[in-house]
């Protein structure tokens, strides 16, 4: 993949991805999962990060946040263990 294309994966096109997943040995589906993977991870990280108020790392007044299919997550206790 080009930077281009890792920065912004929704720019590839069906023949691309078929390319991609020629070069790699791998089916096209695979690559689809794996750009839905991918976009879901940057989904969870971007509420995650929301939850910091500046560069301090100061949480806001909600401390417990809830992710689908992961039940409810303590923010003081997932940032112990970085």
């Amino acid at each position: 993949m080009t930077p281009a294309e890792r920065k912004n994966p929704s720019i590839l096109n069906g023949s691309r991805r078929l390319r991609i997943a020629n070069g790699c040995g791998l089916k096209v589906f695979d690559v689809n999962q794996l750009i839905k993977r991918y976009n879901e991870t940057k989904k969870m990280v971007k509420k995650l990060t929301a939850q910091f108020e500046g560069k301090g790392g100061k949480f806001k007044k909600r401390k417990k946040i809830s992710i689908p299919g992961m039940g409810s997550i303590d923010l003081s206790k997932f940032m112990d263990m970085q």
